[in-house]
């Protein structure tokens, strides 16, 4: 989980707006830009301030770019897994987990391995791609940057327009309370896991899901499962918005290798 962000030439993002997003998304910051024909990209900036200061330095508000904050799921979290990645017509950001790539906690990241695998492609090569990336990367959102300042998304109704910036998901809004969960902790995080994956983590761990009938109810199995992996990954109560995006990463990790587990057990029968 993490947030891309898109901004156009000439758009001003408010400090306070990109110091969100960071301490909603702190395991890493970086930027490209499109000046003079060419991308450049700068990061591996792990304090806010490093990032704005390198932000007003390159004077990312008067060109086109692409701007990320990280959240580690896939791959370490040295500098060289930050994004964004070199494609040769610019540079890609990504916010999502590509489940077939990359593993927890070493190596490289999902989004490096990916970037690799786009990287001598055309932007007329990515554009016809386009249904089979998004296919094959589930909600996974996708921008690229061009040396001559052009953008292509992918999964574009995903993304959020706010002041005429595109956002990946709404992690660049302070916190509030969910009105549906009054008790609970919402760290914004988006696609909602209760949308897409029906299931939301209650400030006193406990795991709610919904049913395809749309009844309500306390998944016991699921709860105690993820949490001895939580337990046995992070040995932590979950504290920050970094861990509580991370605890729900891991209960899409399981809900989906326990669907690809059934699926395979109806294939072999």
């Amino acid at each position: 989980m993490c947030i891309a962000i898109v901004k156009p030439r000439g758009i001003v993002i408010p400090r306070e707006r990109l110091e969100t997003c960071f301490n909603n998304n702190p395991d890493g910051a970086g930027f490209a830009i499109a000046r003079d024909g060419k991308v450049t990209i700068h990061k591996g900036y792990t304090t806010f301030e490093a990032f704005y200061a390198a932000y007003r330095e390159h004077e990312v508000e008067t060109h086109a770019a692409l701007i990320h904050f990280r959240i580690t799921t896939r791959g370490n979290n040295q500098p060289e897994n930050h994004h964004p990645f070199p494609l040769g017509i610019g540079a890609l950001i990504h916010n999502g987990t590509i489940d077939w790539l990359g593993r927890r906690g070493e190596g490289p990241s999902d989004t490096q391995l990916f970037a690799r695998m786009l990287h001598d492609l055309s932007a007329e090569q990515l554009v016809r791609l386009r249904p089979m990336i998004e296919a094959s990367t589930g909600w996974s959102r996708f921008a690229v940057l061009t040396h001559d300042g052009e953008f292509l998304l992918f999964n574009t109704p995903e993304w959020e327009q706010a002041d005429g910036v595109y956002y990946s998901n709404d992690t660049y809004q302070p916190d509030e309370v969910d009105p549906r969960f009054p008790a609970t902790r919402t760290t914004h995080a988006s696609p909602s896991t209760w949308a897409l994956y029906g299931f939301h983590w209650n400030s006193d761990l406990t795991l709610f899901r919904q049913a395809p009938d749309g009844l309500i109810h306390h998944d016991r199995a699921l709860e105690d499962e993820v949490l001895d992996a939580w337990m046995a990954y992070g040995g932590h109560v979950p504290q920050t918005t970094w861990d509580w995006l991370a605890l729900d990463e891991l209960t899409i990790d399981i809900i989906e290798e326990d669907y690809t587990h059934g699926t395979d057990e109806l294939r072999a029968a």
